[in-house]
């Protein structure tokens, strides 16, 4: 059967490549979350019993006629790969599916996918499958080619992919069922192609990203599952894109851009933790009127221009710890009510 295994690892060259191993290395690596590697002396290591290898630039290559990849496919760029035309017929991809780059990597897009419109994990698979990953690509700068999904049953994890300027080609998700994390970015700019995204089941995180300026493009954003992660976003001035959101755990940290928390203006519950940390041109919390309880941590910390914590007038019970330090602007903690303040 053609690409029948729980792996099919798509290559451009005349030959499979030899080097796969080295995608595990990293034990962060989506490759260890499915049922096709093995603990050899110590290292991680692909089964070759459970892996498929197809050329995308053999003519005669049968997945030129495939419509289901009945596994994850891992598609492979080592510079031999001018596009995914060969994918074209591709309906769906039962498994998750990896864009892996190399140092000379050639892509550019995804164009040849446009067709899939499913990266879906039966419900026999478990709920690591069914992936997007994008990591390492030093050339590919559009996610184009990914139109038709209009769901996903993993995670969304686009890392280390310099020249992509938003998400464009992610335009048509309406739900991711896992977490979405985008990371070192260093050319995204806002969150477009993410305009159709209503919920994710999982945890949103994003660093590592210096020109990000905006999440407005977040227009139909509502739900997360568990929380909120921004860290590291120099450029970033916005939270408008969170707007809808009422119950989350919430972490900011390095955002020194960023002078405002009136996203979170309909914010009423953090079941988690509240950590507000490193936001130096923030001068009061007033977007957060709405908040009423913290379940854990409520950590303020080093926020060089807070003055006051107007805007926690309203919060009533913090779970475990309350730890306001480091804001040298800060003269008093009075705005709470609550026993012990």
């Amino acid at each position: 059967m053609c690409a029948g295994k729980p792996l099919v690892v798509a290559y451009g060259g005349p030959s499979p490549p030899t080097n796969i191993d080295d995608l595990l290395d990293n034990m962060e690596s989506p490759l260890t979350k499915i049922d096709v590697v093995n603990n050899l002396n110590f290292k991680v290591v692909l089964e070759p019993a459970k892996v498929d290898f197809v050329s995308l630039s053999d003519p005669a290559s049968c997945i030129r006629k495939l419509a289901t990849v009945r596994g994850g496919l891992a598609i492979i760029d080592d510079g031999t790969l001018p596009d995914l035309s060969a994918l074209s017929r591709v309906r769906s991809i039962v498994g998750p599916l990896y864009i892996y780059g190399r140092a000379n990597a050639s892509l550019t897009s995804l164009a040849g996918l446009e067709n899939v419109q499913s990266i879906a994990a039966l419900s026999k698979l478990t709920v690591l499958q069914g992936d997007l990953v994008a990591w390492d690509n030093p050339a590919l700068a559009s996610l184009a080619g990914l139109q038709g999904v209009t769901q996903m049953y993993g995670k969304l994890w686009i890392d280390a992919n310099p020249l992509m300027a938003d998400l464009s080609g992610l335009q048509a998700v309406q739900a991711i069922d896992g977490d979405i994390i985008l990371r070192n970015l260093d050319g995204i700019t806002s969150l477009n192609g993410l305009g159709s995204l209503v919920s994710t089941n999982g945890e949103i995180l994003v660093y590592g990203c210096p020109r990000l300026a905006s999440t407005r493009a977040l227009t139909n954003f509502t739900s997360i599952g568990i929380g909120l992660v921004l860290n590291d976003l120099p450029a970033l001035q916005d939270l408008d894109g969170f707007s809808c959101l009422t119950g989350i755990g919430l972490v900011l940290n390095d955002l020194p851009a960023l002078q405002d928390l009136d996203g979170f203006s309909r914010l009423t519950g953090v079941p988690g933790d509240l950590q507000l940390y490193l936001l130096p041109a923030l001068p009061d919390l007033r977007g957060m009127a709405g908040l009423q309880q913290v379940g854990l941590n409520l950590v303020v910390g080093a926020n060089a221009a807070l003055t006051t914590l107007t805007g926690l007038d309203n919060l009533r019970s913090v779970g475990t710890l309350l730890s306001v330090s480091w804001n040298p602007k800060l003269a008093s903690l009075q705005c709470w009510s609550f026993p012990g303040f």
